[in-house]
């Protein structure tokens, strides 16, 4: 890898996948926020898609101080899946 090529063909492949650690007050907020990490990731104009083999915890003390301070009453680990560019 030389050059920005090799890892741009790499972050456009179709399949590739990213771990979120997000926190909301409703399972659509929830896969919300997780949406909106990966879609800066992958850019605009990627097909995202939720896992939904997640698991939705209530933030309590031993939630990180960002989650703690959020507001939000529950968070979640939501796997997000890119698919094909449709450009």
């Amino acid at each position: 890898m030389s050059d920005g090529t090799d890892r741009d063909q790499r972050q456009e492949s179709p399949g590739r996948t990213m771990a979120t650690h997000v926190c909301g007050d409703t399972a659509d907020e929830i896969e919300l926020a997780a949406l909106t990490e990966a879609r800066e990731v992958f850019g605009p104009y990627r097909l995202l898609a939720v896992i939904p083999s997640y698991r939705i915890y209530k933030i309590d003390a031993s939630s990180s101080a960002r989650h703690r301070e959020s507001g939000k009453r529950f968070e979640a680990s939501v796997t997000v899946r890119a698919g094909d560019d449709p450009s």
